[in-house]
């Protein structure tokens, strides 16, 4: 057999199509990344917590994060109350994560993050920051961030994740990592 009656025989798209499928396929295949970063004090002992004021802008995602911000810290104890010794703030942010972020001249916050080959759509990089302060002296306990880069899902399908990410150093901050799944 020739290599030309293999081609005409269909052999050559038997190998091909399998190819070009993986190929096409992985550019959303891989690793997911959450990236978090996490500061504050050690040992922090459940307390009573009041949210800071809304921000005037009206956000489906913004309140879910608070939701599931504080099913998150009752289940370690926290309690949302009208008067409290902590001061809650939560932010929310999604950008294009072809368009990076910068801070002066030099100094990058997210870089550019271009699309994969293959990839059929560009990444949103989603943004999750949780930061607690003492009311008394405005001194701040935990601030948690948590990240990750996504091309079809949704922020709301994501901020469960965010979430326990942001929280979960609280009481013993690790600084910046990446998780990985």
């Amino acid at each position: 057999v020739t290599f030309c009656h293999f081609v005409m025989q269909g052999g050559m798209k038997a190998y091909i199509l399998p190819a070009f499928l993986a190929a096409s396929l992985s550019a959303c295949a891989g690793p997911l990344e959450t990236r978090v970063s996490s500061s504050g004090a050690t040992g922090l002992a459940p307390a009573t917590y009041i949210w800071a004021p809304d921000s005037g802008v009206a956000s489906n995602d913004v309140a879910e994060a608070k939701r599931l911000v504080s099913a998150k810290l009752a289940e370690r104890g926290f309690t949302a109350a009208d008067t409290g010794s902590l001061h809650m703030e939560v932010a929310v942010a999604s950008r294009p994560a072809s368009l990076g972020l910068v801070a002066g001249e030099k100094d990058v916050l997210s870089p550019v993050r271009r699309k994969k080959t293959f990839q059929r759509c560009g990444d949103n990089e989603y943004r999750l920051g949780i930061t607690i302060t003492q009311i008394a002296d405005g001194a701040e306990v935990y601030r948690g961030n948590a990240s990750e880069y996504h091309c079809k899902e949704a922020l709301g399908s994501v901020l469960s994740r965010l979430v326990d990410a942001a929280l979960a150093d609280l009481g013993q901050p690790r600084g910046t990592y990446s998780i990985k799944r």
